[in-house]
């Protein structure tokens, strides 16, 4: 647990158990620094991956875990020893991994939030600017927790000259960067917000005219000569096949219509459609299961 203030005292608590079936306790050893810095110490006999539930005593006298908790460690017996060491290999490989996964992730965020040169009449762009929108917000605390655990490695490594200046540039860099695609997305939720009640009633309107289409597609079937005993069954297994086809056409637009439903935060607006689809799949699988034992009978008694 990193250095954030000048004095320790603190309490905390930290249990760490093996995952996977009958998970085991692990004994561990809190070591406090009076720096703010405490030391954790476990050790592992056997390759294992653990859960590691960390909590401290608030202000109010409850345990609440610490951001991120509960962490993961795995424990490989092909690893170097040194990799355990809180300045070692796997420390110094794990900050520009980091940082270059933050560094792309904002990118391409940004690159998704912004409507420059984008078609907003597509429904679909306009949906997929609105995912990166609600990214920021929805990914805001595991990003700030990744940013300030990594900051904080970064100022151990420092303390012991071993981290580049390079690196606590662009750690400053990626701070700046969440703060301004933050703004960018809460300018680019105002932009878009009209756009996004309009595409909300239009495909509304849209899910309801499937509805109506598929009221009277239902009605129109019984009609079919299919449903005459005339029709003859070579002519009926046809023409059942053909509204197989037709249903297709009904289930793309559920398709659509359905995942627009959904980006929009209606995604129950497409289950009517979904359910009548569904009842005249059935009553056409009945109806040529029908033929299917009429056919078979006419042969039997020919």
């Amino acid at each position: 647990m990193g250095e954030n203030r000048s004095s320790g005292r603190d309490q905390f608590q930290v249990k760490i158990y093996t995952q996977g079936e009958n998970p085991v306790e692990i004994p561990n050893e809190i070591i406090d620094n009076d720096d703010g810095q405490y030391i954790v110490k476990y050790q592992m006999n056997e390759e294992q991956k653990v859960k590691c539930d960390i909590q401290f005593l608030d202000d109010k006298g409850k345990w609440v875990p610490v951001r991120g908790s509960p962490y993961s460690a795995s424990f490989n017996s092909k690893t170097p020893a040194s990799a355990n060491n809180l300045t070692g290999t796997a420390m110094t490989k794990h900050i520009p991994a980091s940082m270059e996964r933050l560094s792309t992730f904002m990118k391409e965020t940004l690159q998704g939030a912004q409507i420059k040169d984008k078609d907003l009449t597509d429904t679909k762009v306009l949906i997929s600017i609105k995912d990166n929108v609600e990214l920021v917000t929805a990914e805001n605390d595991r990003i700030m927790l990744q940013l300030d655990q990594v900051d904080e490695s970064l100022k151990l490594l420092q303390k012991q000259s071993l981290a580049k200046d390079s690196q606590i540039k662009q750690m400053k860099k990626l701070f700046d960067e969440w703060t301004s695609l933050k703004k960018v997305a809460k300018d680019m939720k105002k932009e878009i917000s009209p756009l996004v009640v309009t595409e909300t009633q239009k495909n509304t309107s849209a899910i309801g005219k499937l509805e109506d289409d598929l009221k009277t597609y239902s009605s129109d079937l019984k009609k079919r000569v299919f449903y005459q005993y005339t029709c003859g069954a070579s002519q009926a297994h046809s023409k059942l096949d053909d509204v197989f086809g037709e249903i297709n056409q009904f289930e793309e637009k559920i398709s659509n219509y359905g995942y627009n439903a959904k980006k929009f935060g209606n995604p129950d607006l497409i289950n009517t459609p979904v359910k009548q689809v569904e009842n005249i799949k059935l009553e056409n699988k009945n109806m040529k299961m029908l033929w299917e034992h009429i056919e078979l009978c006419q042969n039997a008694f020919q």
